[in-house]
């Protein structure tokens, strides 16, 4: 099941989200079935990440989530975003 799905005007794009600071090898075979699924139902996906815990994240007075996090994946609407963490799969 995908954690996050946006929908995008060029696609899908699957944001599979995991409590650890590092990917496994298991979270990207998760996201490539997760992809193949549904691409197989017609579907068009233009982005998968994974999303996991930034272990060089100390949270100050406010909680900011976006730094919190590290994304592996590539989206098109977030390539700004997320290159600074992304790794293409």
């Amino acid at each position: 099941m995908v954690d996050i799905l946006r929908i995008c005007e060029d696609g899908l794009i699957i944001n599979e989200v995991k409590s650890s600071t590092s990917v496994k090898e298991v979270y990207i075979d998760d996201a490539s079935i997760q992809h193949y699924v549904i691409s197989s139902l017609d579907y068009k996906v233009s982005g998968v990440n994974i999303i996991h815990i930034d272990s060089t994240y100390v949270r100050g007075e406010e909680l900011e989530l976006e730094k919190a996090f590290s994304h592996r994946g590539r989206d098109r609407a977030d390539n700004a975003k997320t290159s600074r963490n992304s790794s293409n799969f």
